[in-house]
């Protein structure tokens, strides 16, 4: 069985195509974009950045009808950059600048997503306890 801790919990942003509508808005709505193509991260249910994009869609009203998987962050944003559709992100990833995107902030106070590093109960290696009880350490100081 497996345990887990979460480590870090970020407000979602919106990467639009620098010439989509909405890209020169520094907060927009995400149910504004119900009907984009949507790339999203392909991730185990309940987890990621792939589920909570899902999730927060959901909450906001609507499933993206269109909607294509990526391996990561960077392919989609790619994919995004050839304005083929938009992807959201946690907002630490609005530093990356990458041309031809726009970071836009959403109204919704719900899009979030959260870091969660997860083990195997039964692990025993030293080094992996070690790093759980520093990072356990660190997450409780904060």
């Amino acid at each position: 069985s497996m345990e887990y801790l979460d480590i870090a919990t970020r407000p979602l942003i919106a990467v639009l195509p620098h010439q989509h509508k909405l890209s020169g808005e520094r907060k927009i709505s995400l149910a504004s974009l119900s009907s984009e193509p949507f790339f999203i991260q392909q991730d185990p249910h309940g987890v990621g950045l792939g589920w909570s994009s899902l999730s927060a869609c959901q909450q906001a009203g609507f499933i993206p009808k269109n909607i294509q998987f990526t391996q990561d962050v960077a392919a989609a944003i790619g994919l995004v950059s050839m304005a083929m559709g938009v992807t959201l992100v946690p907002e630490t990833q609005s530093s990356v600048l990458v041309s031809d995107v726009s970071y836009c902030a959403l109204e919704e106070r719900f899009a979030t997503t959260t870091l969660t590093l997860c083990w195997r109960k039964e692990m025993k290696h030293r080094l992996l306890r070690d790093f759980i009880d520093d990072a356990r350490a660190l997450t409780c100081r904060r």
